[in-house]
């Protein structure tokens, strides 16, 4: 038997055939997983060989090629390797590996059931051993060819690899996961036809975020669900196919797109629900009128917490953006000098000249109120100004 060397001993190299196992019938299959999931437990690695077609391959290498010729070997640190991601993406010859049903059941038993030796579960207050049957949600963030070159991995060109997200996947349920309910032939359509769909992303109880483009990548009529995943956004076909396109990351860009679009929606959610959709300046209570305003100009990177907004009314947040007040520490609102004077009929004037040296309306909650230290930081900049 082979075996593996690592910072962490030496483990056997254990192959398994799948198309063996699969001829042999259902049992076979069934020991099969066990065998996995067991090799996969001791020793953190397995190779499942014959799982796929051939052609299939092909047909990956063949999608994939002008992204891989495309990245240089020794990139991010990766010594004489090179990682490739997206492939859900980039790839339509992907989509039967990654929703591959024995690789799913591997992800369910390791992931959605925690039934490694070596993990205790910890959801909800309760800790213990995962076990079969036991349900924690799960999606997949990461697909990648890695391609290991000429003295990768040795000390001349050592692995740093380090994980980074690609292009998403969801795992859907099907209406009582019931393939044959009527609701679930949609579906079926878009799948076979390859049809778009929107795929609605909550947000909060009744509060949904639209996508679009997403696609069906496989249906599972065993387990009542189906895989979805997020297309590439284009204007034409042309832009798929035009050459100074290809070389950029353009599904990590589409997926960057919908990350940020979730958590600019998660903010604005969370910040009129602790300011109850009431401006903190103004009292105006319309949320088709106030937005949920990031302290830090520009954001502060990544995603936002309740406790780096303020709701206020969409004219308070222009003034806000543009200078023309202030709100230090203790909350309390300070005039631009620009607003020393303001004509007669200037009611947004006035308005600002009322509520000047008060201090705005923020969450009774301590974990819901403004972060002291940036509102340190934005006054800064607004005395600078």
């Amino acid at each position: 038997m082979p075996t593996v060397t690592n910072a962490f001993g030496t483990h056997e190299l254990k192959r398994f055939d799948y198309r063996v196992a699969t001829e042999a019938g259902a049992d076979a299959l069934a020991q099969l997983d066990d065998e996995i999931l067991l090799s996969l437990d001791r020793h953190g690695f397995v190779v499942i060989e014959n799982a796929v077609a051939a052609t299939d391959c092909d047909r990956l290498v063949a999608e994939m090629a002008p992204y891989i010729d495309a990245t240089p070997h020794g990139l991010h640190g990766l010594g004489g390797t090179r990682r490739v991601g997206a492939l859900v993406a980039r790839s339509p010859a992907s989509h039967r590996m990654i929703a591959h049903p024995a690789i799913l059941r591997l992800a369910k038993s390791v992931i959605a059931e925690q039934r490694l030796s070596g993990d205790a579960v910890r959801i909800g207050g309760k800790s213990g051993k995962g076990k079969k049957g036991f349900r924690y949600p799960w999606q997949l963030h990461l697909t990648q060819i890695i391609d290991v070159g000429p003295g990768g991995g040795t000390d001349a060109h050592p692995h740093r690899l380090k994980l980074h997200r690609a292009n998403g996947m969801w795992v859907y349920d099907m209406r009582e996961r019931n393939p044959a309910h009527p609701q679930n032939q949609w579906l079926k359509t878009a799948w076979t036809e390859g049809l778009p769909l929107i795929y609605l992303r909550g947000l909060a109880p009744a509060v949904y975020l639209p996508l679009f483009p997403v696609h069906v990548a496989d249906w599972d009529a065993g387990a009542g669900q189906v895989r979805v995943v997020l297309g590439l956004e284009c204007t034409s076909q042309q832009d798929l196919v035009e050459p100074a396109l290809m070389g950029r990351e353009l599904s990590r860009y589409t997926y960057g797109r919908m990350q940020n679009r979730v958590s600019v929606a998660r903010f604005r959610v969370g910040v009129l629900e602790a300011y109850r959709d009431t401006c903190a300046l103004s009292g105006l209570a319309q949320p088709q009128l106030v937005d949920a305003v990031p302290i830090a100009q520009g954001g502060s990177g990544g995603r936002l917490d309740v406790t780096e907004g303020l709701c206020m009314s969409r004219l308070h947040h222009a003034a806000f953006d543009a200078n023309l007040f202030g709100i230090d520490p203790d909350g309390r609102v300070h005039l631009s000098e620009q607003l020393d004077t303001y004509a007669p009929g200037d009611l947004f004037g006035r308005n600002l000249m009322s509520v000047a040296g008060r201090r705005i309306s923020v969450p009774r909650a301590p974990e819901f109120q403004p972060n002291r230290e940036l509102l340190a930081a934005r006054f800064e900049q607004f005395q600078a100004s």
